[in-house]
């Protein structure tokens, strides 16, 4: 998947294509509103508890966490272009890069699909979905490690693993639920949880 995805950011794309064909903005404006706004947005109309008892309690500390918010605010300014991160490289990505995305068979292998969302802009998007679902997954971080080494391209580590946290947040605090296990529990999801925030304030 890691070979996979630097060949697809490793495309030459024109300047016409990246401004016209691949800038897929309404798509980009209706996943940031679900990914960097809504999850942390006050009353927000989620009903959280109906997914998992006590999880809008725990929400709570979360939407009050002003910094955190403000981090979220300034990874979805640069995941729409109106911010640029020094250290990030803009490549064509696949902009839905997560475990739904992947079907594998025994006669065709790996396959990816479900490109609605591609678009011109930071390699760390596709990076950081694609390892906060790692950590759903419960892949350890030997693992996760291995699969960065086995991107080629140079990329923003942090900046990555801030996509990641953001990510993980949003799967457990909005719209976009994860069909998890039925034993998934409340401080599994607050685990989770706290990584996300750890991963998105460690990024400067």
């Amino acid at each position: 998947l890691m070979k996979w995805l630097a060949s697809l950011h490793s495309i030459q794309v024109t300047d016409v294509d990246r401004d016209c064909s691949f800038i897929n903005m309404d798509m980009r404006v209706l996943n940031h509103q679900h990914i960097f706004d809504l999850p942390l947005t006050p009353d927000n109309g989620i009903e959280l508890d109906g997914f998992t008892s006590g999880l809008q309690k725990v929400a709570d500390e979360y939407v009050g966490d002003t910094a955190l918010r403000e981090k979220a605010k300034n990874l979805g300014d640069i995941y729409l272009g109106k911010k640029v991160n020094k250290e990030s490289n803009n490549v064509l990505l696949h902009g839905d890069f997560y475990p739904g995305s992947f079907l594998s068979n025994d006669e065709t292998g790996v396959k990816v699909i479900d490109p609605e969302f591609a678009f011109y802009g930071p390699a760390e998007f596709d990076l950081g979905v694609f390892i906060a679902h790692c950590q759903f997954c419960g892949v350890d971080t030997d693992e996760v490690e291995d699969a960065l080494n086995a991107y080629t391209r140079p990329f923003d580590y942090k900046l990555s693993f801030a996509f990641a946290g953001i990510e993980l947040i949003r799967r457990i605090l909005g719209v976009a639920q994860l069909p998890l296990p039925a034993d998934t529990t409340l401080d599994i999801k607050e685990e989770w949880l706290k990584q996300g925030r750890i991963w998105i304030k460690d990024w400067d």
